[in-house]
């Protein structure tokens, strides 16, 4: 055996030691409890089966999410992101980094990836040899690219990631519960050895000790189970937490976040019935995100949608571009719109009343100088288009997956700018004449 063949089975044979620990640990915490607790110590038979039963319930769960965590492979990337042949001949012949880029923005066209690293460059992995998807990096132990990555954990020796970061939330869940009936029950036998009110016994020690050792990890399983549920409630993962996403239009921590709800059903699925059991029941495939807000290059969403089998007839306007130059459009051309559909209606009424109220005001004041012109309907459109309350930053319509829906919103919004603009003409020709005829 060559000497760094042997130097990493050494280890990979280290690695299992946190594992190994636990194990142990989880072991003696089952004799101490079923046999110096509930066989030696507690003397009511229906205390001592209703312990046994809630205490196996909870073991149970928590050893089933526990290795389904270690025992889950992480998922990687598909063949779709390793680069081609032809263009991997070129990557590896080619010297200048400038050129290797336009080699990787090419293939990366018909892929579904909008992050970039800090510099604006594609993600690649050189020891894989594939261009990263959106959240996917590159595990040193475990030597492979891990989609979604959250974290390379060593009491399970494995990564956290899109195929088992359910099973990890659920094995912190039921580990903190388990070790909570066992504080909950041992508590009085260990006030009662503490106090000798139970006479001194090979059971005291075990009792005892197992109470700070529950308490303890109770302690520290529940501030990294919160911090998690924290992370799941701002779809973000511990890499994305110290170190942004880079979208095209910059650093977005919140990049990911749809909302609390969609969030947490991103990771345990839309069925609630599979959300307390460690089966994978999460969306999506781990390659390809929705995000907040995307500017995505028109050839690279035509070129997703035929991949996806789709293709862009030519009556259908582009996607996440606008043709003209309009009142709801960024400085890079994506549309801006508002999220609900009652917050977009509630602002077409009050435009509507603003400009009736502002007639009536010029018609009484009898000055035709003095009077709104058409300009309102372009008031009433920036309102329409502008930002929700409470929101950092506006949201784009188009996600990474772009879909027949996104074009429909967008022939929705030239039509109804169309609508505006015809009413402006009509404002503008009402306001002529009511000056004409004042004159």
């Amino acid at each position: 055996m060559a000497p760094h063949q042997a130097l990493r089975c050494c280890k990979r044979a280290i690695n299992w030691v946190p594992v190994l620990f636990v194990n142990l640990v989880v072991g003696w915490s089952y004799y101490a409890y079923v046999v110096e607790l509930c066989v030696y110590t507690i003397q009511n038979h229906a205390e001592r089966i209703s312990y046994l039963v809630v205490f196996h319930a909870f073991l149970m769960m928590f050893l089933w999410s526990y290795w389904k965590t270690i025992w889950s492979t992480p998922a990687s990337p598909s063949q779709a992101f390793s680069l081609p042949r032809m263009e991997k001949e070129l990557y590896e012949r080619e010297e200048r980094a400038e050129m290797q880029q336009e080699i990787l923005k090419k293939v990366a066209r018909t892929l579904p990836v909008y992050t970039r690293m800090p510099d604006g460059a594609i993600r690649y992995c050189k020891p894989c040899q594939l261009i990263k998807p959106d959240r996917c990096h590159h595990c040193s132990t475990c030597e492979r690219c891990v989609l979604k990555m959250d974290h390379h954990c060593p009491w399970v020796n494995n990564c956290i990631g899109f195929s088992n970061y359910k099973f990890f939330i659920l094995f912190l869940t039921y580990a903190s519960l388990h070790c909570l009936v066992i504080c909950a029950t041992v508590t009085q036998y260990f006030i009662k050895f503490w106090t000798k009110k139970l006479p001194d016994t090979h059971a005291k020690f075990h009792i005892l000790f197992l109470f700070f050792v529950a308490a303890l990890f109770f302690i520290s399983i529940v501030s990294l189970l919160s911090y998690h549920l924290w992370l799941v409630g701002k779809n973000r993962t511990t890499i994305e937490t110290f170190s942004a996403a880079v979208f095209t239009s910059g650093r977005d921590k919140s990049g990911f976040s749809l909302g609390c709800s969609r969030n947490m059903t991103e990771v345990f699925g839309d069925r609630a019935k599979y959300w307390i059991l460690p089966v994978f029941s999460g969306q999506g495939d781990g390659q390809s995100f929705v995000t907040r807000l995307v500017h995505i290059d028109p050839e690279q969403a035509n070129s997703v949608l035929q991949h996806n089998g789709k293709s862009r007839t030519d009556g259908e306007p582009k996607l996440c571009t606008v043709e003209h130059t309009s009142e709801g459009t960024d400085e890079k051309g994506a549309l801006i719109l508002p999220r609900f559909r009652l917050y977009f209606a509630f602002r077409l009424v009050f435009s509507d009343f603003a400009l009736f109220v502002f007639r009536q005001w010029s018609v009484s004041l009898g000055n035709v100088s003095q009077r709104p012109t058409a300009g309102w309907w372009t008031v009433s459109l920036k309102l329409l288009v502008s930002r929700i309350p409470g929101q950092k930053r506006p949201l784009d319509v188009c996600p990474h997956r772009p879909s027949l829906v996104d074009v429909k919103h967008h022939a929705f919004f030239k039509g109804f700018s169309f609508h505006f603009a015809q009413m402006s003409n009509r404002s503008q020709r009402a306001t002529q004449l009511m000056g004409a005829v004042s004159s």
